[in-house]
């Protein structure tokens, strides 16, 4: 299933990303009116009385904050799932973003409700799931990017033994496909595990001698080939090895979809409005990102592109249930999962056929 290649992407200068989490006050989402009527009651069937009547009415309207999670500063995979809030913007709702430090803590964000949506690692979410947190997976935020970069001293998954391997986090669904990448090609073999959360940091630690191998992004993995031509050693292409692999999805908090239906579909509209409009114009994406990443604008589109090759933002959306169950069966055979989840328990696509009904499939 793995296999060890040779890296020939291109990338930019290594650069800092600090982007602070927003906060806003929620907008109770019922309105509870008092409305008087006139009931007419007769008495002692001869006397007509008029008796008034207060009745508590709820009426249910769209909120207007919509709070989403995102499990660390933004990215390439995130600038999309950006430009969508802008277009809901337009639909009257306030998008207010939070950006956690770790996959896990924007999947308890979710399963808490403090977010309404949340994007990240489909492993995160789904082993949450399992333990009975009430989210639903409703589309694909990016495609499978990952790849795993080392010194060159390590040429072999054997290599990695007793070598300073950088993860995200324990839960992160980088850190599952290490996991599967060790058992099935290097069995026994134990590298010293660090912690080190965002892709960009690992990119950075490694150009900087501090770590030996790490998972790292599609953007960080042309940065390094860029910043650092032929030093350092694509040891597993995750993207090719495993292509019908799901690694990062966009999710719903359960209760929420279930009293706010159209929000989620007026979001999943939103997001594949997007998904679109860059397809057909890949500036966009590239505009958009000079305003989030501090990377040099005259690279960004040799970024971009790789992104649109690898069709990371699918214009549908990206999944389907053969997808959802293959990814399941890989988490599980790479001790990520326990067994026992199907495609019902994680994810309802309905949402996802519902807009695609309404705006078409491409």
């Amino acid at each position: 299933m793995f296999t060890q290649k040779k890296a020939s992407w291109l990338s930019l200068t290594l650069v800092a990303i600090v982007l602070l989490a927003a906060c806003a006050t929620p907008t109770p989402q019922v309105i509870v009116q008092t409305q008087v009527v006139r009931e007419t009651q007769v008495v002692r069937e001869t006397q007509v009385v008029e008796v008034e009547v207060t009745q508590v009415v709820e009426v249910t309207r769209k909120p207007v904050v919509i709070r989403v999670a995102y499990p660390s500063i933004v990215d390439m995979e995130d600038i999309p799932s950006v430009m969508a809030h802008a277009l809901l913007a337009e639909q009257g709702y306030s998008v207010v973003p939070t950006f956690y430090a770790q996959s896990e803590l924007a999947t308890q964000a979710v399963a808490s409700g403090d977010a309404h949506f949340g994007n990240g690692a489909d492993r995160t979410f789904w082993a949450a799931i399992a333990q009975g947190a009430n989210i639903v997976t409703i589309m694909e935020q990016s495609a499978n990017g990952w790849s795993v970069y080392s010194i060159p001293e390590i040429q072999t998954c054997a290599d990695l033994g007793g070598k300073r391997f950088a993860q995200h986090s324990e839960g992160s669904v980088s850190y599952a496909m290490s996991k599967a990448y060790l058992k099935e090609n290097c069995p026994g073999t134990e590298p010293l595990i660090l912690i080190v959360p965002g892709s960009e940091n690992r990119r950075a630690a490694l150009l900087a001698g501090e770590i030996d191998a790490t998972p790292v992004e599609l953007a960080d993995a042309i940065q390094i080939e860029l910043a650092a031509p032929g030093q350092y050693h694509l040891l597993t292409n995750f993207a090719k090895d495993v292509p019908k692999l799901k690694t990062t999805g966009m999710y719903v908090n359960g209760d929420f979809a279930k009293e706010h239906p159209e929000v989620v579909r007026d979001y999943i509209k939103a997001v594949l409005t997007v998904h679109r409009q860059i397809s057909e114009n890949h500036a966009l994406v590239v505009e958009e990102a000079t305003k989030w990443l501090a990377i040099d604008p005259a690279a960004l589109p040799l970024i971009a592109e790789a992104y649109f090759q690898l069709n990371a933002w699918d214009v549908n959306g990206g999944l389907d249930e053969e997808a959802i169950e293959y990814s399941i069966n890989f988490f599980v055979e790479g001790g990520s999962l326990e067994a026992g989840l199907t495609v019902d328990n994680v994810a309802d696509l309905s949402f996802l056929n519902a807009v695609l009904d309404e705006i078409g499939r491409k």
